[in-house]
């Protein structure tokens, strides 16, 4: 756990400076004449950001294949906006929509792999929320408007079917 840790901190050091170099060195080239690339910049951005997804990513229940997937989305995802991440979990009638981006980022990523989360088979209200490290399902309830107040559920399960993904280059067609 250690060393886990120290490749973190290396790896949020890394972005922290290849941020930082990336505006310096624009700043430089463009005060002596030559042309900006902003490329370099870029893909130091995507390489910290694939560092931090491979550290910070855990397997949990996903296989060797769906985990590498879902990295890869990760590190293409992370140039995205929240606005951008938000409004394709809306497509998809993901419930969840808000948190941070690193959140958004990784459900969108898992669903892009592993499907749409279904509405609770139990109360067909709630919403159900899937955990990566323990591959529970569950639904934590809903608000109920007429009796205005929360309504629990107790549903969990570890199988469960999930509906077809609606990616954006799908949704242009």
């Amino acid at each position: 756990d250690q060393k886990k840790l120290e490749q973190l901190w290396k790896a949020m050091l890394g972005s922290a400076k290849a941020g930082e170099s990336s505006t310096a060195g624009a700043k430089k080239r463009k005060a002596s004449g030559e042309a900006a690339s902003s490329s370099d910049g870029k893909q130091a951005k995507k390489d910290a950001a694939a560092k931090m997804s491979k550290l910070t990513s855990p397997p949990g229940v996903l296989s060797a294949k769906e985990h590498k997937k879902v990295q890869a989305y990760e590190v293409e995802l992370a140039g995205s906006t929240s606005a951008q991440l938000q409004a394709e979990l809306d497509f998809n009638k993901q419930v969840n929509k808000n948190g941070k981006k690193d959140e958004l980022v990784q459900r969108v990523a898992e669903g892009r792999v592993l499907g749409a989360l279904p509405s609770c088979p139990r109360c067909n209200k709630g919403q159900i929320h899937w955990s990566r490290i323990g591959g529970w399902h569950s639904c934590p309830g809903y608000f109920d408007k007429e009796a205005n107040l929360q309504k629990r559920c107790n549903f969990r399960s570890q199988e469960m079917k999930r509906g077809t993904w609606k990616s954006k280059a799908k949704r242009k067609k």
